[in-house]
């Protein structure tokens, strides 16, 4: 740092050699030179006095025209700035000069910057390999370690610091880590086979997470009303589980017999009810297991099967028809002359 040249071009400059502060003791150890010059590179002609300051504490010294280095140790706290300042002494003029700076081994050390090459979740007790750089001193890791790398297999968050003798940087950035295992098989209820009669549905549901059915859809449960069989499987960051037990679906249409619609017969007369051919079985309301039964009056239905489904028909009422005795009514007497006659009339009620 030069003073402005007073006439002449004499001037005063200031030159930094060396700085070192410990941070352990506290003290800054500089070296400078106080300069007499003329812009031609001759010596000049100033005597000068110097001051050297960090904080609150001084020291004075005084330099001739010989360009000597200066040596000092002041005692010093990070975060101050450190002025060495000369005036140049002639003629009643004193031109003043100052070199500002912070040491640079005076701060604490930079954050370091972590990384890791092991993608998450850590499946399946694996490790991963974290590493600190980008700062100096020794680095301390959030869970006590130490060393420019560790070794982690437990979930949670990390980071660094970095230590000299001035102290402890900030924190790094942070690499969460997580663990977890391939999921173990999910149960699909109801197991086993599942039979679907005359176009039921029925709903599927699986334990677990993340589960994605042998249709393709997801969820924990699904609709099914098709044949087939169904599974599914769980899945996480760290894979799919083997599949679930199989279920079977099978689907049966047992078509709803219609053994003839309401019937009147004469009295004392059957009728012959017929629920139709192809059932596994027939099991009519009075009992009997026949395919076709001969009753009177009353009301009947029939429950068939067909390969293991149900359907039973409507209600079948038979009943006698009404018989009425007639009256008769005669339109004239009832004794009659020879070539005579007598309407007769019959009524029904």
């Amino acid at each position: 740092m030069q003073a402005q040249p007073l006439p002449g071009n004499n001037y005063i400059e200031v030159e930094l050699i060396s700085e070192n502060y410990n941070c352990a003791t506290g003290q800054l150890s500089l070296s400078f030179k106080v300069k007499n010059l003329r812009t031609d590179g001759v010596l000049g002609r100033y005597a000068s006095s110097f001051h050297v300051q960090s904080g609150s504490h001084i020291e004075y010294g005084s330099a001739g025209s010989i360009n000597a280095v200066y040596s000092y140790t002041i005692p010093h706290q990070t975060g101050n700035v450190v002025i060495i300042g000369a005036y140049g002494i002639i003629d009643n003029d004193a031109p003043y000069t100052e070199y500002r700076f912070i040491p640079a081994n005076a701060v604490l050390p930079d954050p370091p910057v972590i990384a890791t090459t092991s993608t998450m979740p850590l499946c399946n007790g694996a490790t991963a390999l974290l590493t600190a750089s980008g700062s100096t001193g020794n680095y301390i890791w959030s869970n006590g370690a130490t060393g420019n790398s560790i070794t982690v297999s437990a979930s949670g968050t990390y980071s660094a610091s970095a230590i000299n003798a001035c102290g402890q940087s900030s924190a790094s950035n942070f690499i969460v880590v997580t663990t977890d295992n391939i999921p173990t098989a999910p149960s699909v209820t109801p197991s086993g086979s599942l039979l679907l009669c005359n176009g039921e549905s029925a709903t599927l549901s699986a334990s677990g997470s993340n589960i994605t059915w042998s249709t393709g859809a997801s969820g924990n449960s699904i609709m099914v009303n098709s044949a087939g069989t169904y599974y599914c499987y769980s899945s996480n960051g760290c894979g799919n589980s083997v599949n679930s037990n199989v279920v079977t679906v099978t689907t049966v249409s047992c078509p709803t017999p219609i053994p003839g619609s309401n019937f009147s017969v004469c009295p004392g007369a059957t009728k012959t009810l017929d629920a139709g051919a192809g059932y596994d079985t027939y099991q009519w309301s009075t009992g009997a297991t026949t395919r076709a039964i001969a009753v009177g009056p009353g009301t009947y239905t029939v429950t068939v099967s067909k390969d293991g489904c149900f359907a039973t028909s409507a209600p079948v009422t038979i009943s006698y028809y009404t018989v009425t005795t007639p009256t008769i009514n005669a339109s004239g007497p009832l004794q009659l002359c020879q070539g005579g006659s007598v309407i007769l009339t019959i009524a029904v009620r």
